[in-house]
């Protein structure tokens, strides 16, 4: 049997009313429903199909966006197109059904989609179930719709009543959303008609247009005519459309099944969906600020935290790190903040008259009906910094690096780019292949000259940064660096020896100018630092042509990169990363040493260099000696002899205090098992014949003050707590307060290798009068110091180790006997370096061996000569940098204080020039990779506009009176 009310059974009937007469309810349908299909066909045909769509397109197809915006935009494209073709073909003669198919089914379909594309940014769990519920609200209208409202059986009267209660509770929710818009609307036209403002607006368009209003003036009004008339009449149309198919599903699913199981089904649905979103949308941010940072004013003292109550806040961490992630991602998550969403009120207070009061609970309401879309807070942007510091002060890494995957995430789907420059975003990033890499050596007995040739490419139809950190035996010296567009060497960009600040700001400033430039730096006793800009893109899809314009730059970049370096146990190091960003290695990878190919491992395809190359006539070790004058002194100089001393071993004497500084920061419990093994060495080792204080740093976090323990053999390195997390200085300064005046032989600051990621421009050069070493303890270096850390590390003698034996053979080896008189007399590498001063009698040049050539082992006893000075000079003067960077420009080579940096025209070099002249030349800005990210807008929080500036008409109300009519 077929109910009276079957929607299908009406694809079967004659067209409505007589076929000879036209009724006004037909001219009212078919104009509304086809001026407006016409309206939004021309939008998608003209404006949203070329442009956006096929823009969309050609970013996803480049790697720029994820493909779910170009499926949303297509489906904005697809929906009155769909919606024309369903009243052209089955409901060609069912005219009364037009508008049911466009207020139930084509414009929440369209706005839906428009929202995706143009205003919804990442898609957090909460909205993407609320944007599922309402599809299948649709979805369920759209079955009974085009099937008919009956259910035949017992089970379909379940399924159907499941789909009743989606299609009412989708009616009641986006039926009150609309309505917040609809009725300030409404009345805000009516008042602005009646004013009569846009009688003055109309004459000063007619007069200031001489006319030309009168042509254009009408097609606006007739677009915005029905633009406004969907707005205004959409959220009614809705309840009414949705309400009433709902309630003759119900009625036929009262047939099989009693009322009160109906209920219950229909019940069911928007029960289930408040609970979803409950588990899915809860903001603890609230919570965490309040965890770990409850008085962010500091109006009072910190109160003291326990073990426990650290232990329980590190059981905590999963629920802290999403708290702060989610407020520092706000703007790219949500719409607006419950503290700056004001539009609702204002459009209620100005537009529909309403006091301030009853404003502001209507705009509490209505954030109470879009909480999904809304972040909890002041503003989308208020907690942002404050999130992104007590993220470091508790992880003791920096927000961006940890969090990498989940905030490029979140920039695709804001299509925020990344910044030209290679930040902590960028490591891991698959973007600049490297495409060839070729290795040679020139053996000079038990040293070397290598030469480091790579190719790169870029996959991205963007231009790129090139980023590696590296490490080299700190007796090594790098020579040079090169860039190319070609394989032609006689054609490539030579280095130029610069000052390190003047250097650092030349590049950044070129590369920001998109120019070609390339830097290396040192930014440790054996780190550095290289960076090449631009790697030219790969062409976009939008301009690419069957032939390339003659000008084009080469897809490819060449490098290459030279160095000097001693022979360890037979074989020639190479660079060992430590980080790098944007460029990576694989499979496909050419790599060739000395001509011959060589390839990774299966486990390890895309590992950059191999630890070293073997020698392929390994020489005996040779003394070295060189002389070179001394700019201060005339006719004086410094001789520096070098010779193998890989076997030897140095006693301590006895009766010696040092220091032992333990990083306490919750990164180091990482390496815990290696930090106590550290200990134990010590305390077998050197407490039984010596002094050791220890100094348990704390950080900010731990609202407990830093301690120094007299005896190392009272400290249990496994009960230690790690917790919280601080910069490299500000460990040294509490260092520093707690010693006072206490003396040491040797300084030994035990921490892990992320020195780099909190680096500070403001922390000062420290001077313990005693050799610093930083004792990396998880086995791997860090990427780079700061520069006021390099400069304490090298003033007096200190360096960074893996382990504390090996700074206890350096600090043993530097005390030996027959040194006292030498600038520096240390075992580095393997080798005893003597650097001393000579009286100008004395300053001839020793014999050497012609058959070394004189360039390399200069460049070498050169950098020796540089390490000696680094412990006599004054690190804040300008001039003794002056003398240090003129010794590394004359042997071209990088030092803590000098650069190699490429330059590709005389507009740079004229840059150059005048950055060297300057003042803090040597000064270079700390970068610790962190992205300014661009941030989307507020689009919540906004005024409105004045009536008398919209030409509205009275007409809009009345198209809305009638649509609403029954047909």
């Amino acid at each position: 049997m077929t109910a009276p009310n079957n929607e299908a059974a009406k694809l079967a009937q004659p067209a409505d009313g007589a076929p000879t007469a036209i009724s006004k309810r037909w001219l009212l349908r078919f104009g509304l429903f086809w001026s407006w299909n016409l309206v939004f066909l021309l939008l998608v045909g003209f404006v949203i199909a070329p442009y956006v769509l096929w823009q969309l397109l050609l970013e996803v197809a480049d790697g720029l966006l994820p493909p779910s915006l170009f499926l949303s935009a297509a489906f904005v494209v697809v929906v009155p197109v769909l919606a024309t073709v369903m009243a052209l073909v089955p409901l060609r003669r069912h005219s009364d059904r037009w508008l049911t198919l466009m207020y139930g089914l084509e414009a929440p379909l369209f706005v839906l989609g428009l929202f995706r594309v143009f205003l919804l940014r990442e898609v957090t769990p909460a909205v993407g179930a609320l944007l599922a519920f309402l599809g299948l609200g649709v979805l369920a209208f759209g079955y009974s719709f085009a099937l008919g409202t009956d259910s035949t059986s017992r089970r379909a009267a379940v399924m159907r009543s499941l789909g009743a209660g989606f299609c009412l509770s989708t009616a009641a929710y986006l039926g009150a959303l609309l309505s917040f818009y609809a009725v300030p609307t409404a009345v805000w036209l009516i008042v602005g008609f009646f004013r009569f403002g846009w009688v003055r607006e109309l004459a000063n368009m007619l007069q200031h247009s001489h006319g030309a209003a009168l042509i254009w003036l009408p097609m606006s009004l007739f677009l915005f005519f029905y633009s406004a008339s969907l707005l205004v009449v959409l959220p009614f149309a809705l309840i009414g459309l949705y309400a009433k198919q709902g309630l003759f599903v119900v009625r036929s699913a009262c047939r099989h099944l009693p009322r009160w199981q109906v209920a219950l089904l229909i019940l069911v649905v928007p029960v289930a969906g408040e609970l979803l979103y409950r588990g899915l949308g809860p903001q603890t941010q609230a919570q965490v600020f309040a965890l770990l940072d409850p008085d962010p004013d500091r109006s009072s003292p910190a109160q003291s935290r326990s073990d426990a109550e650290r232990n329980a806040l590190l059981a905590r961490k999963d629920e802290v790190r999403s708290g702060l992630l989610n407020a520092y991602l706000a703007p790219y998550r949500y719409l607006s903040a419950t503290g700056s969403n004001n539009h609702i009120r204002n459009l209620f207070r100005d537009g529909g008259h309403l006091s301030s009061g009853s404003a502001d609970a209507l705009q509490q309401a209505y954030n109470v009906l879009v909480a999904p879309f809304l972040y909890r807070g002041d503003s989308l942007f208020a907690d942002q910094a404050r999130a992104e510091k007590l993220y470091e002060s508790f992880f003791d890494v920096p927000l961006q690096k940890a969090e990498r995957d989940p905030i490029q995430r979140s920039l695709s789907a804001t299509y925020d780019r990344d910044q030209r420059q290679a930040g902590l975003l960028n490591i891991g990033q698959r973007k600049v292949h490297l495409q060839r890499q070729d290795v040679t050596v020139q053996e000079h007995g038990d040293f070397a000259s290598l030469e480091l040739h790579e190719v790169y490419e870029n996959q991205t139809v963007e231009q790129q940064e090139i980023f590696y950190y590296f490490s080299l035996p700190e007796s090594a010296v790098i020579t040079g660096l090169w860039l190319g567009d070609t394989e032609d060497r006689a054609r490539r960009f030579a280095p130029n020896v610069a000052p390190r600040g003047a250097a650092q700001r030349v590049y950044t400033r070129e590369v920001h100018r998109r120019a070609d430039p390339a830097l290396l730096e040192q930014v440790g006793p054996r780190q550095y630092r290289l960076r090449a800009f631009p790697i030219p893109p790969r062409a976009r899809l939008s301009d690419r042509r069957l032939t390339s314009p003659p000008d084009s730059p080469p897809a490819i970049l060449h490098l290459w990169l030279t160095y000097d370096v001693f022979a360890e146990n037979g074989a020639w190091p190479l660079p060992i990363l430590r980080e790098r960003r944007n460029v990576y290695a694989d499979a496909r990878t050419e790599r060739t040493q000395n001509g011959q190919a060589w390839a990774p491992s299966r486990q390890d395809p895309e590992i950059w260099l191999p630890p070293s190359i073997p020698a392929r006539s390994p020489q005996p070790n040779n003394t070295h000696a060189c002389v070179f004058p001394d700019s201060t002194s005339p006719g004086g100089g410094f001789e520096v002899q070098i010779k193998s001393e890989a076997n030897s071993t140095s006693a301590l004497p006895p009766g010696q205090t040092f220091a032992v500084v333990i990083d306490r920061t919750l990164s180091m419990a990482r390496h815990a098992a290696a930090l106590a093994e550290n200990i134990d060495w010590i305390k077998q080792h050197i407490a039984p014949t010596h002094r050791v204080h220890v100094y348990l740093t704390s950080a900010p976090i731990r609202h407990e003050a830093a301690s120094r323990i007299e005896d190392i053999r009272s400290v249990d390195p496994r009960a230690l707590q790690f917790f919280g997390g601080h910069r490299l200085g500000t460990l040294l300064r509490q260092f520093a307060v707690l010693r006072g005046s206490q003396a040491y032989r040797a300084v030994l600051v035990l921490t892990d290798d992320g020195s780099m990621d909190f680096a500070d421009d403001k922390d000062a050069i420290a001077d313990f009068v005693a050799p610093v070493f930083f004792v990396h303890v998880g086995g791997g270096l860090s990427a780079g110091y700061d520069d006021a850390s390099i400069a304490t590390m090298q003033k007096r003698g200190g360096s960074a180790v893996l382990s504390v034996g090996e700074a206890f053979a350096r600090i043993a080896a530097a005390g030996s006997a027959g040194t006292i008189d030498a600038l520096l007399s240390d075992v580095i590498d393997g080798h005893r370096i003597t650097v001393r001063r000579i009286a100008p009698s004395s300053a001839t040049p020793p014999p050497s061996d012609t058959a070394q050539p004189s360039e390399a082992i200069h460049s070498l006893a050169a950098r020796a000569l540089i390490l000696a000075l680094l412990r006599q000079i004054d690190h804040g003067e300008v001039g003794a940098l002056d003398r240090l960077h003129a010794i590394a420009k004359a042997h071209r080579q990088v030092s803590p204080y000098s650069s190699l940096l490429v330059l590709v025209n005389d507009e740079q070099r004229r840059a150059l020039q005048e950055a060297e002249k300057e003042k803090n030349r040597f000064d270079r800005q700390v970068e610790s990779g962190k992205e300014a990210l661009t941030a989307p807008h507020d689009v919540m929080a906004s005024g409105v506009p004045e009536p008398e500036e919209w030409l509205l008409l009275m007409v809009v109300c009345l198209a809305a009176l009638f649509a609403l009519r029954r047909p």
